[in-house]
């Protein structure tokens, strides 16, 4: 083995049902199994890769260049931008779904159209993505369930972009946190959770649209309510993470 790190989802605490946004119950912290176990009925077949871990920082493929290999992620964070021609970046998503496949569109289209780089120990493994293609023309099961998860990650976005609009900066900022919390799988220690963070916080301020002045406000408001405490460190500590909970609305 290699190097890499863990990612999950989260569910309504008042429902069964699978949350958009990612979400566990409050006080469980489980792991949803989301779409591997239908993946790992035919992963084991298209000739996937061993088992790989990839420390935080390493850029799984750029974008622009050609699409070499395809990414099934088994644990982990992995953060997919896109670079503007001023050389700005845009955050367009954190994978931290496991059984997700990423730069299978990519693979299709043979260049990479986004950057995939890994925040934190994650465990992947991969595929060529000749292989991929050439696996995708002749399992219709395959290319049917692949159609299917990139429906339900277009679903996802679409969710995630419309409660911009019905949450406050602060309810982002918070449902963001508990998605980092229940994905990098913490553990309660005392009833207190430890958050280090794996994100800079100009790219947390754009992942919760507003500006690093305004996003430094919302946190020491939440300071100053006892609702998280920051370590010279950079990592935060939760004393009731439940707290950071918003359901989807």
């Amino acid at each position: 083995m290699q190097e890499a790190r863990v990612a999950v989802v989260r569910q309504n605490p008042k429902s069964e049902e699978a949350c958009p946004l990612d979400c566990t119950k409050p006080a469980e912290f489980e792991s949803r199994r989301d779409e591997r176990s239908t993946i790992m009925e035919w992963s084991e077949n298209i000739g996937l890769g061993p088992q790989q871990w990839y420390p935080g920082g390493t850029e799984l493929f750029k974008q622009g260049a050609p699409a070499e290999y395809v990414y099934f992620l088994e644990r982990g964070l992995v953060k997919i931008s896109h670079m503007d021609p001023s050389g700005l970046e845009m955050i367009i998503s954190i994978n931290a779904t496991k059984g997700s496949l990423m730069g299978a569109s990519c693979a299709v289209l043979e260049k990479h159209f986004v950057t995939a780089t890994v925040l934190t120990r994650t465990q992947l493994r991969h595929i060529p993505s000749a292989q991929f293609r050439s696996q995708l023309n002749r399992d219709v099961n395959m290319s049917w369930h692949i159609h299917q998860m990139h429906c339900r990650m277009l679903s996802a976005l679409i969710v995630q972009r419309a409660q911009m609009a019905s949450l406050s900066v602060r309810q982002r900022l918070e449902q963001l946190l508990w998605r980092l919390i229940t994905t990098m799988e913490l553990k309660r220690e005392n009833g207190e959770v430890r958050l280090p963070l794996p994100l800079k916080y100009w790219e947390i301020a754009q992942l919760v649209m507003v500006t690093p002045e305004h996003l430094s406000r919302v946190v020491s408001a939440l300071e100053r309510e006892g609702l998280l405490i920051k370590e010279k460190s950079g990592t935060l500590v939760f004393p009731d993470p439940d707290k950071l909970w918003h359901g989807a609305t």
